[in-house]
This record gives structure tokens, sequence and C-alpha cells, in this order.
């Protein structure tokens, strides 16, 4: 068997041999058809992702250029700066849904608030009267006092004050629940004066 193989292929050698420039036609012939073949199976996927790397490139230069160089950080920086100044300018709203579960944890106790506007703040007034209205929705009694540039503004734009912070009654931790439901901001501090009937007080301001 392995003789016949021997033979066979030594016969064959001798045939390539013999027509040396056959062959060497027939194996370029050989080749250039695979090279046609492969571009054309395969040059449109080229060409779709070099389209693909360029248009990458372009976008990556544009956002370069629209944060002048900035890193991702310095540019999370920037949008959470600039996000956070449109919260102050946007005027401060509650949902209905915020509001509802606000009522329905101040509800389960009663009392009296002072909701204490600043007019100076142009948006206190409109935040005022709905937090007002989900106190007086729950059964507390509400008053509702202005003042004319409070002497300690809260940062946050709310202070809640109760009577001690350090040591807050089950009706103090439930305005405070309720406050975190209503989802803005707000400061707590404690200290409110006992010669006045209030159990809570609620400072609405502008956010400094």
């Amino acid at each position: 068997m392995f003789e016949a193989i021997k033979t066979y292929l030594l016969e064959e050698l001798d045939v390539l041999t013999g027509a040396p420039v056959t062959f060497t036609l027939a194996c370029l012939l050989i080749v250039g058809l695979v090279w046609v073949a492969m571009r054309w199976r395969y040059g449109g996927v080229v060409e779709t992702l070099e389209a693909r790397l360029v248009g990458r490139d372009d976008k990556i230069k544009d956002y370069q250029e629209k944060l002048e160089g900035a890193s991702p950080d310095e540019a999370k920086a920037r949008i959470d700066a600039l996000e956070s100044r449109l919260q102050r300018l946007e005027p401060r709203r509650i949902e209905q849904e915020e509001c509802d579960t606000a009522r329905e944890i101040l509800s389960k106790f009663s009392g009296a608030v002072a909701v204490t506007q600043d007019m100076q703040s142009p948006d206190a007034r409109p935040l005022s009267i709905t937090l007002a209205g989900i106190f007086q929705s729950a059964g507390w009694d509400v008053s509702s006092p202005a003042v004319l540039g409070p002497a300690n503004p809260p940062v946050e734009g709310i202070a809640v004050t109760i009577h001690d912070l350090n040591n807050p009654s089950d009706r103090d931790r439930a305005i405070f629940e309720a406050m975190d439901a209503i989802g803005h901001p707000y400061g707590r501090r404690g200290g409110l004066n006992s010669r006045e009937q209030l159990d809570a007080e609620i400072l609405v301001t502008s956010q400094v």
C-alpha cells in the first residue's frame, strides 16, 4: 500500500516538474480566485467597521470640544452642578402621591404646627400652602405666619424645628417621616420656643 502511494506521488511530481510554468500559473490563478472571493465576502464588513470607527472618533472629538478637555469626573461634576442650579431655579412642587403618603403618616397623630413662609422667597408661598394643606387634611391645627428674611435661613430651603432634637417624640418622628416622604431636602432643628402652643414649626425659604 505504501509503495503504491509513493509511486503515485513520484509520478505526479514528475508531471509537475515537467510543466513548471503551467503549475505556477495554476497556483497563481487559485490564489487570485481565493483573494477575490475573500474581498467580496468581507469587503463590506470591513468598510462598515471602518465607518463606525470614524463615527466614534468624530463623536469623541465632539464631546472633548464641548467639555473643553475635561475628564469624565470633571464633566460629571459640571453636570451635577448644573442640575443643582436648575433645581434651585425651578419652583418646588409636591406631587399628589407624595402628599397622600405624608398625609397618611401624619393622620396617625394630632398636633399643632406653624408653616412659616419667607416673603422674600419667590416659591415659598405655594410650597407653604401645599405643606399646610397636607397637615390640615391630616387633622392637625395649622397656622401660617410669614417673615421677611429669617435670621438663620436653612441652606436646604426648609427647616423643621421641634422642641428636643436629641429626644424626639413619636409625633416628632412622624413629622420627619412625612417630610422624608415629601422628598424635598430639609434641615432638622431643635429648641422650639416652649411658650408657643406648637409641636413643630416648618420654615420655608429659598435654598442657599
